[in-house]
């Protein structure tokens, strides 16, 4: 979504709020003491040193197959290679250790989290720290709020190689804490009071699929069904199906890079219910998100069956896989903070209090200022935080621009934020923005989602 050039009226698009979720939980107990681990061998292990000899052979293809082996073999080498690269090396063998350490980053980023927790009567706070170490996201288990909760409060718990929804699930039953989103749309733990916003999907129904670090699953309606029939007036019904994909929050997707995702969709008999002209899209992403819905009108047949029989899509995201982050432990200190980006300028200029209205102010010089949408993508993992590391809410955005190569934006930050203590009501307390912190993607990299689902009910318009 590009802005019209050399406009000077200030924008103020309106924000939606985003809706929380809550997870049926599951408990499973387990009688068990904490495992201890021992630190990862750093000296090359026989088994890996025959495969790094052999990026010095003279044939091509087998320095290549032993790259590729290099990164078969995972994180587990990682130490053993990085101590190689401390050693006298000719340049190609740096570089393939060098690169198959890149691939072995990334793949451990956009691979499926594995929970493994071994817990009898621990303190709660011990076992939220290893589930968001093991998760690879923050998750919330440090703030004040989390921290205070749990001080009196231990669990049993007990998961091996767990899935990250099915260690959300038990974890959420055995503490009493519930997934929700804090005021930068991250997905956090927080005491079930304060995670007010019920979900309006169940993501553990039999119709969904795991696909690497995302999972797709069917809406459900009262019917327990992702279809629902509309009609207008003198039209033919409209057949809409609903889906979910959602990431796991370790995950940093920039947004959806494709619009086509519904490949097939055939009902019991065979018949396509793709329509001529595709209408398919994937909900519009808002920064560090980490669940979309995908909504296509199917076409609907004459004789249509009473189920889908298969549906093949697929998917395709930007991750970030480099960042940068930037603090400001003094927000009074802000004074033309700039970064290039994308071939832009991004300048934070300063942070002011306008009679209790808190903004950002933020110049941009060069192409950016004439992408609106991809600004709102940059600017969104800035978080504003208080002394607790509290995230301040952000509110609208205003932008005023005097030729298509400069842009002024203006980001509120919104102080009140409503807490809930259990079996108290909801008290209103004001954040006093302290902080800034900024995640600044640096690299990224479109992964493709297929996936498909099958014996889908079809309700039929009345």
């Amino acid at each position: 979504m590009n802005r019209p050039a050399n406009s000077s009226a200030w924008i103020k698009p309106v924000i939606a709020a985003a809706t929380g979720l809550l997870f049926p939980a599951i408990w499973a107990g387990g009688a068990t003491t904490a495992p201890t681990t021992q630190p990862p061998a750093t000296q090359p292990s026989p088994r890996v040193q025959a495969v790094v000899d052999d990026l010095t052979n003279d044939d091509f293809g087998i320095r290549q197959s032993a790259q590729q082996k290099l990164v078969e073999m995972g994180e587990s080498i990682e130490p053993q290679l990085r101590e190689l690269l401390t050693h006298d090396l000719n340049d190609e063998v740096r570089a393939r250790i060098s690169g198959a350490l890149h691939r072995i980053e990334e793949n451990k980023l956009l691979a499926p989290a594995a929970i493994t927790l071994h817990y009898q009567d621990a303190p709660l706070q011990d076992v939220l720290d290893d589930f968001s170490r093991q998760a690879g996201a923050d998750l919330g288990v440090n703030s004040a709020r989390i921290v205070e909760y749990s001080k009196t409060r231990r669990v049993s718990i007990e998961l091996d190689h767990a899935s990250f929804l099915s260690a959300m699930q038990t974890i959420s039953q055995g503490s009493g804490l519930r997934p929700g989103l804090d005021g930068s749309n991250s997905l956090v733990l927080m005491p079930s009071r304060s995670a007010a916003n019920a979900p309006s999907f169940n993501i553990f129904n039999p119709h969904q699929q795991t696909v690497g670090a995302f999972t797709i699953f069917e809406l459900s309606s009262q019917q327990h069904c992702s279809i629902q029939y509309g009609r207008a007036a003198g039209a033919e019904s409209n057949l809409v199906l609903l889906l979910m994909v959602m990431a796991e929050p370790k995950l940093h997707v920039i947004g959806p890079a494709n619009q086509d995702w519904l490949k097939e969709c055939v009902d019991e008999m065979g018949q396509s219910l793709i329509p001529d002209i595709p209408q398919t899209y994937i909900g519009n992403n808002d920064g560090r998100q980490w669940s979309w819905p995908l909504q296509t009108t199917l076409k609907a047949a004459n004789g249509l069956g009473k189920r889908i029989a298969r549906l093949r899509g697929e998917l395709k995201f930007t991750v970030q896989i480099k960042s940068e982050e930037i603090q400001i432990a003094d927000l009074g200190r802000l004074d033309n903070l700039t970064r290039t980006i994308a071939g832009s300028s991004v300048t934070l200029s300063r942070f002011s209090n306008e009679g209790g209205q808190y903004q950002l102010h933020i110049l941009v010089n060069g192409p950016l200022a004439n992408d609106i949408e991809h600004m709102q993508n940059i600017l969104s993992t800035i978080q504003i935080l208080d002394d607790q590391n509290e995230a301040l809410l952000a509110g609208p955005m205003a932008t005023q621009s005097d030729s298509a190569q400069t842009m002024e934006i203006r980001q509120s930050y919104l102080a009140n934020h409503v807490t809930r203590s259990p079996g108290r009501p909801a008290m209103a307390s004001i954040l006093v923005p302290r902080k800034l912190r900024w995640e600044l993607t640096t690299q990224t990299k479109v992964v493709t989602v297929p996936f498909e689902l099958d014996n889908l009910e079809l309700p039929h318009a009345p």
